[in-house]
């Protein structure tokens, strides 16, 4: 039995988003998992997917699987003849991280590991999915935020800055932000940067204030907000240091024992993603 940590990433296509259907591009998406070339050079690595399955629960089209990283290691042995220890160099040491996807919401549940960390593992799924499938084009990926970051903004006795970076959003069902979101991808924008001061405090009730904030926590940027707490001391909120994420027990390489423990979160991530935190 080992205890593991969960994260939630959000990918989204950025590159293509205007060019093409978004539908149709999920469909690559899919295809770049189920469908894999092997493994590629990443860095000092290789990266690649395995034992990929697809399943279906409350109409949604899951796929869980493993995203597997072989590093070159050196490791110390014994020596027979002399008994010394010496270094061994063994190629490709494998590392393997459990992981679910969601198609709908491109949301994807992952286990944190020594050699897969939650910030690398992003990054290497989104570089194999674009490997794999190159019409999807160039990918986003951003850990989710803790909603509890929002218990922190309330903290805050005024907000003299606060800076927030964009992404426009893979969907179009939310009210929270549209808004927002319809402006951003009237530019055709793949970034978008805004930034505020006020040395009277920001206006935390805007709307232009509470949709970016929605927008952070569904996966689609992120933000920093500085200002004075309730006692007058200099406060910050950083919402790339609040990550979502959830401790579980897991046999050693049991995947059902995975899917079963994992769906929860994944649900959980689904819900503040499709709500947009509802922060009013």
């Amino acid at each position: 039995m080992k205890k593991i940590d969960l994260y939630a990433t959000k990918i989204s296509v950025s590159e293509k988003l205007f060019s093409h259907n978004l539908s149709d591009l999920k469909q690559y998406i899919l295809k770049a998992i189920l469908e894999s070339k092997g493994f590629i050079e990443y860095g000092d690595s290789i990266i690649g997917f395995t034992d990929i399955n697809k399943f279906n629960i409350q109409r949604r089209i899951l796929v869980v699987g493993k995203l597997c990283r072989g590093k070159d290691q050196a490791q110390k042995i014994i020596d027979s003849d002399s008994g010394e220890l010496r270094d061994h160099h063994v190629p490709n040491v494998a590392h393997e991280s459990y992981f679910l996807f969601d198609l709908k919401t491109e949301i994807v549940v992952f286990e944190e590991r020594k050699y897969i960390s939650k910030f690398q593992f992003g990054k290497m799924f989104s570089t194999l999915i674009s490997y794999n499938q190159p019409n999807v084009g160039r990918l986003e990926n951003k850990l989710l935020t803790s909603i509890s970051i929002l218990r922190q903004i309330d903290e805050f006795s005024e907000i003299n800055y606060a800076k927030f970076n964009l992404i426009p959003a893979n969907w179009d069902y939310s009210e929270e932000f549209d808004e927002l979101d319809e402006k951003i991808k009237e530019l055709e924008a793949e970034k978008a940067e805004h930034e505020y001061k006020s040395d009277g405090g920001l206006n935390k009730e805007a709307m232009l204030f509470k949709d970016s904030v929605n927008m952070g926590l569904s996966g689609y940027g992120d933000f920093k907000l500085g200002g004075k707490d309730l006692e007058g001391n200099i406060k910050e909120v950083y919402s790339e240091e609040e990550h979502l994420s959830q401790t579980i027990k897991l046999e050693k390489n049991n995947l059902d024992e995975f899917i079963d423990k994992a769906l929860g979160f994944l649900f959980k991530a689904i819900a503040q993603h499709k709500e947009s935190s509802d922060y009013e």
